[in-house]
């Protein structure tokens, strides 16, 4: 079995048919084999409206940019391939966190779950 590589982070905002509300959502490209799946990274809240949905959007972009960013950066330097499963997510998570934030493991990992939804 393939290791999962991590593709694009993006945005992405679902509605329901016959009603106001969109939900505004920080997603994640998995490649696993020849599928491809999207991972939830963070439910970023629901809009009944166009403002409220722009408000949602700018924090999401907050949310996504280093992992979009540093994440390609971390594959390209064969970073990805150091550790397998969820010790390369770990691995992956930590050094994006530390460049973002300097400080301690602990510090890091509790930036990850703030901010990122990511809990390790």
């Amino acid at each position: 079995m393939a290791a999962p590589t991590v593709g694009l982070v993006f945005i992405r905002v679902k509605t329901t048919p016959n009603s106001p509300r969109r939900s505004v959502q920080v997603v994640e490209s998995v490649r696993i084999a020849d599928a491809v799946r999207q991972r939830i990274v963070r439910h970023m809240g629901i809009a009944l409206d166009a403002d409220e949905e722009a408000k949602l959007r700018e924090v999401a972009r907050r949310v996504e940019g280093p992992h979009e960013v540093l994440g390609p950066l971390f594959d390209y330097l064969r970073f990805d391939r150091v550790l397998d499963g969820r010790g390369a997510a770990l691995l992956r998570d930590l050094v994006i966190a530390r460049v973002m934030a300097p400080g301690s493991k602990r510090s890091s990992t509790e930036q990850l779950d703030l901010h990122y939804g990511r809990t390790h």
